[in-house]
């Protein structure tokens, strides 16, 4: 074992720490996924409901800038009018 650069080799508990942080990333980035997809979703049905624009609903503070820029985004990837 060549230890000359001071680290150590990488035992199981160590192994097992990392895959347990990166299931909890991945958990929380899908949790925050899902809420994504279901504020996104209630904007949409609300703009599909009442033709209130997304711009109308940002003015008014009913959606954020994030959700508003998103919405964009989205919008000109389907080749949308936003």
């Amino acid at each position: 074992m060549d230890n000359s650069n001071g680290m150590e080799p990488p035992t199981a508990v160590r192994a097992t720490a990392r895959f347990s942080e990166l299931e909890a990333a991945r958990a929380r980035f899908e949790e925050g996924t899902r809420d994504l997809d279901y504020r996104l979703g209630a904007i949409v049905g609300e703009n599909r409901r009442t033709g209130e624009s997304y711009a109308s609903m940002l003015q008014r503070g009913a959606i954020s800038g994030s959700d508003y820029a998103t919405l964009g985004a989205f919008s000109r990837l389907d080749g949308g009018d936003f």
